[in-house]
């Protein structure tokens, strides 16, 4: 089944953006589940699960939380990171 998996990558006085990966799995993950990628050094526990069936393609979302930085310099910096790891700022069609 298709997953969307978001983190938010914000600075600490505020606002951020939203980063995306797309993948098939081949099982529900589940909250508290432990999630490892390239772009960590460590891996992160999922925030939360969602079965999204209201179109016709449905998808598990899962929710990765906040990742936060000093400054915008650093955000910048991070979101570089998960674009190299296969990770995409949202768009319309996602």
């Amino acid at each position: 089944m298709k997953a969307i998996m978001d983190v938010v990558v914000a600075p600490t006085h505020g606002g951020g953006t939203c980063i995306r990966k797309i993948f098939e799995v081949p099982f529900a993950p589940f909250k508290g589940m432990d999630i490892s990628c390239g772009a960590w050094k460590s891996e992160r526990k999922v925030i939360s699960v969602t079965l999204c069936l209201d179109d016709g393609d449905p998808y598990i979302h899962i929710g990765m939380g906040i990742d936060e930085v000093k400054t915008d310099d650093e955000m910048d910096k991070r979101l570089a990171v998960y674009k190299m790891h296969g990770w995409k700022e949202p768009t319309l069609n996602d």
